[in-house]
């Protein structure tokens, strides 16, 4: 029994050593990255609910302490299309964040990027209610973003809706279309 009990704390040992010298959220690429998402007659939702409740969505995107590098690129592609619907919802004291298309957080990618998202016959909502957060994004640089040369960031919409509504007190719903936005997730938000 004691053998096992110092086998797992090693483990945890070794893997919280492994989070502190890379940092929480590294992912490293060097060069090149395709991401793309199709939604086709179809509903995603990202929704919290609740006291201290946190909803977060990634479509094509990246979000984190991410480097693409070297020869770098990045290409980012969510479309939604065909009577789609796609919400991103908090209510009740909670925070809620989808992406699409987009890059957030500490991402540096050094020369190239592109981010498209389509939205074509469909809906896509950003919903807060009752003191609460929602931030919406779609083909957007939000937070410490850096390219490094060119950054191409599109957004097209036929036959769509696309709404951004706070409910109630206290609510905050933000939302970014083919953006820069220096806000770090929701710290521009208070």
């Amino acid at each position: 029994m004691r053998k096992l009990a110092f086998i797992a704390l090693s483990l945890v040992a070794s893997a919280t050593m492994a989070q502190t010298a890379l940092g929480p959220n590294v992912i490293t690429i060097n060069g090149d990255s395709t991401q793309m998402t199709s939604v086709t007659s179809s509903t995603l939702s990202n929704f919290a609910n609740g006291t201290n409740a946190q909803a977060l969505q990634n479509l094509a995107s990246n979000a984190g302490n991410i480097t693409v590098g070297y020869g770098a690129y990045s290409h980012q592609s969510a479309d939604v299309k065909n009577g789609s619907y796609v919400a991103n919802e908090a209510r009740s004291y909670a925070t809620a964040q989808q992406n699409l298309a987009s890059n957030v957080g500490q991402v540096a990618i050094y020369g190239h990027s592109d981010q498209t998202a389509t939205v074509d016959n469909s809906d896509v909502r950003n919903m807060a209610w009752d003191h609460t957060i929602a931030q919406q994004s779609m083909s957007t640089n939000v937070g410490n973003v850096v390219v490094g040369g060119t950054s191409t960031q599109t957004t097209n919409l036929w036959r769509a809706g696309v709404y951004n509504t706070a409910y109630s007190t206290g609510a905050k719903a933000i939302q970014n279309l083919s953006s820069n936005n220096s806000c770090s997730t929701f710290s521009c938000a208070n």
